[in-house]
């Protein structure tokens, strides 16, 4: 088990100081544990399946299956969900108020601001540039709908 928490360790770019505090557990446990002095106790298991729901619980006591649970299935969820983000929906049609919107906008700035009451024109434009998905585990993935 102690490769698996080193795996685990790497893959989340979390320190042994790190994971024990975020489990609640001694930090010389985790030392202990990862020097193969000792093995995880219960506790030590159970609060770090608890805090880290999306692990593997099989993959960490045995080594068997995916680190992640539902690993291939969250990646088909997230292609599908792209998919249907872009699909044309008449919900989502323009008003003619919104078309309009389109025209620059006059904004006077506040005195305190730094340009003292200055006009800018603002232009809106509703072209989705990128979008980022962030996950619990300190991740994240771009998409592009223009590529």
């Amino acid at each position: 088990m102690k490769e698996r928490l080193i795996m685990f360790l790497e893959k989340e770019n979390i320190s042994a100081t790190n994971l024990a505090d975020n489990i609640g557990v001694q930090r010389s446990s985790i030392s202990h544990i990862l020097s193969g002095r000792n093995n995880p106790s219960f506790d030590f298991i159970y609060k770090f399946l608890n805090k880290y729901e999306y692990i593997n619980a099989e993959w960490l006591i045995t080594g068997k299956g995916n680190m992640y649970k539902q690993e291939q299935k969250v990646t088909n969820n997230i292609q599908e969900k792209e998919q249907n983000l872009f699909k044309e929906d008449s919900s989502y049609a323009e008003t003619s108020a919104e078309k309009k919107s389109h025209e620059p906008v006059n904004i006077k700035f506040q005195e305190n601001d730094v340009r003292n009451n200055e006009e800018r024109k603002v232009t809106n434009v509703n072209k989705i540039e990128k979008i980022v998905y962030f996950y619990k585990n300190g991740t994240f993935r771009e998409y592009n709908p223009s590529e």
